[in-house]
This record gives structure tokens, C-alpha cells and sequence, in this order.
């Protein structure tokens, strides 16, 4: 799971740093599909599969997309999560926030 967010971070951090050199370039259309997959291991005759993640970004105008983001955290669980949402758009950059809740 801290693989999970660690790599979430990451990823949020160089789409940052990517909208960040952007003030000196021109509009970028973030439309595309972004991949990543862990390595897969075979062990004693079994293959352990690594983690994954895959977004789906679709520019709907010049200041708003549709993305989708999908986590697997691979063997033995493969626990997944899975976020979609029309996000605001500008300055080549888009930023999801949500609030917690702690039940009481």
C-alpha cells in the first residue's frame, strides 16, 4: 500500500513539475493514456504480479478534463482503488482535493 502512494505522489509531483515548465511553453493537451506496471516475478513455480496503475485523461475543453485513475496493488491481495472525476483545467495543470471525514 505505501507503494501505492508513494508512486501516487510521485506522479502528482511530476505532472507539478511538468504544469510548472509549462509558464514558458504554450497549451498542452493532456490527453492520453498513462501506464505503469511493477515488475512481475516468477518464485517455486509462481508468478507474482506487481502493481499497476493506469490513467485515462480526456480533454473535454481548454479548462476542463475527464480523468480516471486506476490502482492495483498487485500480489497477494490485489487490492484496488479506482477515482473518476471532471476536473477544472488551467495552466496546463489539474488538482483533485477532497475532504476527509472521521466518523466520531
Amino acid at each position: 500500500m505505501y507503494r501505492e502512494i508513494l508512486f501516487s505522489v510521485l506522479l502528482l509531483t511530476t505532472f507539478h513539475l511538468l504544469a510548472g515548465q509549462s509558464k514558458k511553453t504554450s497549451f498542452i493537451n493532456p490527453t492520453g493514456t498513462y501506464i505503469y506496471n511493477d515488475r512481475t516475478v516468477a518464485k517455486d513455480g509462481e508468478t507474482y504480479y506487481g502493481s499497476s496503475v493506469e490513467i485515462l485523461v480526456k480533454l473535454v475543453d481548454k479548462s476542463k478534463i475527464i480523468m480516471s485513475l486506476y490502482i492495483q496493488k498487485g500480489t497477494p491481495s490485489y487490492s484496488s482503488g479506482y477515482f473518476l472525476d471532471t476536473l477544472d483545467y488551467s495552466n496546463n495543470m489539474a488538482v483533485h482535493t477532497t475532504m476527509i471525514h472521521h466518523a466520531e
